[in-house]
């Protein structure tokens, strides 16, 4: 894995405290943003105002513990990357419907039970390999992306539509100076200025608010009234769980397994320019630090976390990807849950200020997830999967709206656009697929086809398999090269044939002819020979192809030769 040259502090580096302390209190300030969903929660649920206080402190202990979980590497848990854990939003339907049904132990019960099912999806990740092909998880990043944007877009838009639309011109210029400061600085700033945009841009924010009156004044009473220090009673909850939860549970798991596998992802493709593909054994063993994470969080009263796409985004902003950031805020996780003021100042984060940092988190994403997807290459079938998942993506807010007369353990589904498209794109996948061969093959008659009709032929082959674009642009030349050489060589004595097999490892290029099998040379041949040896120039070929493919044999058996190309895909 090596460095990309946009990222100024790589994963193992090491930070100057000052710049590690601060990087580290950006993500606690910006990530706490998300604390919202164990209100939303307990709101929901009606509990006291005690209760819903230890629920939030406890949900940054659990953010604490997840935290180290997932950017370490102990045995096969943690995906060593920085993707730091929030209390995910994905997790507050469910958790309504089971606070109603039984109140927390309810919660804490679909928690552990959806949790479980991550875990038990990644231990068998590589059989489900074909489910999630990498065009699928570059549609998973950008959906998270989407959503963030379009969280931010109705904080922005409600804070200035807020009370009929008194005082809107303040509410729309704080969002755009908080955004333009956050762009700026990531931009244009030297020095650790560069990495620190999003915490200044919120600090601008809010200070700004606070000058033109757009501050709630009861979030500044809580603030002064709320203690400086406060221990949260510990409540190691016995789980309930009934029947009535099933449905909303598997739901709810399998929203946390693809907002996570979606974030590694994400993870994956920022901290590696020579990325290629998912490392599954990497997105297994985040999967495990998230459920075990969860699990633990949910056993001592928190709410549920999760892998964080927003956490990645404002490492891509920052260009830092270090480790040693994501122990520096666990501690600040773990410090800040015993500070009420703290989370009741980030809770207080007028919504124009906090719509802006949410839009500016979502960017990289968006870019993120439609790299990830166009990297490959993509056919009507592949075209109309993803096209009509992302429309589900998109018309979440209308499914929302059909919610009164859908079964309420659909709720989780039509809560998330990520889910919703995931879902969609996983079915469609499948079906969409049958009728595509896993081997494809070409016959070439006597005296050789156009080069463009080879590569044709290669490219709709690659487009049906979601190939990676340069490995087909790369494959062509040889197969061309090789055809080419057996007409020019007189090596073949009638007509040829290609086939083409793919798998997401490799690329496999068989041609076969009566004649003779293609010499290949490991030294090339001098300009000496290629004038006065016939069989120079098949030998140059053959030195030619070595060096393109990534594996290249040649082979003759009863008057048929066949040479074999493989590409690393």
């Amino acid at each position: 894995m090596s460095k990309p040259d946009n990222i100024i502090y790589g994963t193992e580096d090491r930070l100057p405290v000052p710049i590690l302390l601060a990087l580290a209190l950006q993500h606690v300030t910006i990530l706490s943003i998300y604390l919202v969903s164990p209100v939303v929660i307990a709101s929901a649920a009606g509990f006291p105002i005690g209760q819903a206080r230890d629920l939030i402190s406890l949900t940054m202990v659990g953010l604490a513990i997840a935290t180290v979980l997932q950017v370490g590497r102990l045995g096969p848990i943690g995906s060593g990357l920085l993707v730091i854990p929030t209390s995910s939003s994905g997790y507050v339907p469910g958790c309504i419907i089971a606070a109603r049904e039984g109140g927390l132990p309810a919660v804490t019960g679909l928690l552990v039970v959806s949790s479980l099912i991550e875990i038990v999806l990644a231990r068998f990740l590589r059989r489900l390999r074909g489910l999630l092909p990498a065009e699928l998880s570059g549609l998973i990043v950008l959906v998270t992306g989407l959503g963030i944007a379009q969280t931010g877009m109705d904080d922005v838009v409600g804070g200035i539509t807020a009370e009929a639309g008194i005082d809107w011109l303040p509410s729309l210029c704080v969002a755009a100076g908080t955004l333009t400061v956050m762009v700026a600085l990531s931009i244009w700033a030297k020095g650790p200025w560069r990495t620190l945009g999003a915490i200044v841009g919120l600090a601008c924010g809010y200070v700004a608010s606070l000058q033109l009156g757009l501050v709630d004044p009861v979030s500044l009473d809580q603030l002064a009234m709320a203690p400086v220090l406060r221990f949260p009673a510990l409540r190691l909850e016995v789980p309930s769980f009934g029947w009535d939860l099933v449905l909303p549970t598997i739901v709810t798991g399998l929203a946390g397994t693809l907002n996570t596998i979606g974030a590694l992802t994400a993870a994956q493709r920022l901290n590696n320019a020579d990325w290629r593909r998912q490392d599954m054994e990497g997105l297994s063993r985040g999967l495990l630090a998230d459920g075990i994470g969860t699990i633990i969080g949910a056993m001592i009263g928190g709410a549920g976390v999760a892998a964080s796409g927003s956490s990645v985004g404002l490492t891509a902003t920052a260009r830092a990807t270090s480790r040693s950031i994501g122990y520096a805020a666990a501690v600040g996780f773990l410090a800040l849950a015993f500070i009420p003021k703290f989370a009741l100042l980030v809770l207080g984060v007028p919504r124009p200020v906090l719509g802006a940092a949410l839009i500016y988190l979502s960017c990289s994403l968006l870019v993120s997830g439609v790299s990830i997807m166009t990297s490959r290459l993509l056919d009507n079938r592949k075209t109309f999967a993803l096209g009509i998942a992302f429309a589900f993506a998109v018309a979440t807010p209308a499914l929302t709206r059909a919610g009164a007369v859908l079964p309420l353990w659909m709720s989780p589904v039509i809560a998330s656009p990520l889910l919703a498209s995931a879902l969609v794109a996983i079915m469609l996948n499948p079906i969409l697929r049958i009728g595509i061969r896993q081997q494809v093959v070409l016959d070439i008659p006597d005296g050789g086809l156009p080069h463009q009709t080879v590569a044709t032929f290669i490219e709709r082959a690659g487009a049906a398999w979601g190939a990676r674009r340069e490995v087909i642009d790369q494959a062509q030349g040889p197969i061309a090269e090789c055809l080419d050489t057996l007409v020019d060589g007189g090596l073949a004595t009638g007509p040829s044939r290609l086939a083409l097999g793919f798998n997401e490892l490799q690329l496999d290029a068989r041609i076969s002819w009566y004649g003779t099998k293609l010499p290949l040379s490991k030294t090339r041949p001098t300009k000496a020979e290629l004038l006065a040896d016939d069989d120079a120039a098949a030998r140059m070929a053959g030195y030619l192809l070595g060096r393109l493919a990534s594996r290249v044999t040649s082979r003759e058996s009863g008057g048929v030769a066949e040479l074999h190309l493989v590409f690393d895909h």
